[in-house]
């Protein structure tokens, strides 16, 4: 799990595969946290904390694949958080997007939303949570980018397992006679 520097240093640098299941550990378990939240939140009989509460669960039992795939290095554990971390970029992307031009938009005095805060106007709420979210979209960029890193180093040793194995049971013999030139 961990590197060597080079130079002959002491300290250890962790591997992909170390860090990948870090990083999914952590989103599980932020993941849970968020789910037993919002089911405390929705037995005052909220049906969106509800909804909230189902979809942190899944996406926590899919994260935790995720880790299980990444400890017994099984690329097929992982493509399903694959696919919900792009469908969930996709949608925060497009949710970044619009806030902007509704940002734009608030500029103008065309859209009013009352600020939850008492000292921002209108306009300033909308560009503080419009950078708010463009930020979380960059670090979850970077996180997904790492996460899919770890993804095709997994895919790599697994076609190499499969080729050493494959490579064993191929006959090596010949059983044709030398021919003469």
């Amino acid at each position: 799990m961990f590197r060597t520097y080079e130079h002959g240093c002491k300290q250890y640098k962790p591997t992909l595969r170390l860090v990948c299941s870090a990083l999914s550990l952590i989103i599980c378990l932020c993941e849970f946290a968020l789910a037993i939240y919002e089911y405390s939140y929705s037995r005052a009989g909220n049906l969106s904390g509800a909804i909230f509460t189902c979809v942190f669960f899944l996406h926590g039992c899919i994260t935790l694949l995720y880790f299980v795939g990444t400890i017994k290095r099984n690329p097929c554990l992982l493509l399903p958080f694959l696919t919900l971390q792009l469908i969930f970029m996709t949608t925060l992307g497009l949710l970044v997007v619009v806030w902007w031009i509704a940002t734009l938009l608030a500029s103008f005095d065309l859209v009013h939303y009352r600020s939850p805060f008492e000292a921002l106007t209108n306009c300033e709420f909308f560009i503080v949570t419009g950078t708010v979210l463009l930020l979380l979209f960059i670090v979850w960029s970077k996180i997904s980018l790492i996460l899919y890193h770890g993804y095709t180093r997994i895919e790599r040793e697994a076609l190499y397992r499969r080729r050493i194995s494959s490579g064993y049971q191929m006959s090596r013999c010949n059983t044709f006679p030398p021919t003469l030139v």
